[in-house]
């Protein structure tokens, strides 16, 4: 029998969901993400510079805008632009 996820990991996962769409992003910023991120819904905040909002280093292609992800699913990035 599969054991059922406690129920403040779901809130928070809720939560975290709601911030994602929440997330406004600021005059030059843009979301960037390698296939990693198309797959794992973790898209980062990018602005100037060659790394995101939490540090990831930009190095490959952005798979987020070719694939046309539209959600930050990065917490690091979420956290530190929501500031």
């Amino acid at each position: 029998m599969p054991q059922k996820e406690p129920v403040h990991s779901q809130i928070k996962d809720k939560m975290r969901e709601l911030d994602a769409r929440s997330t406004k992003l600021k005059p030059g910023q843009y979301l960037f993400g390698g296939r990693g991120d198309v797959w794992s819904g973790t898209a980062h905040i990018a602005g100037e510079g060659s790394c995101t909002l939490c540090g990831k280093p930009m190095l490959s292609s952005n798979w987020v805008a070719i694939e046309g992800v539209t959600e930050v699913g990065c917490p690091k990035c979420i956290e530190i632009n929501n500031r």
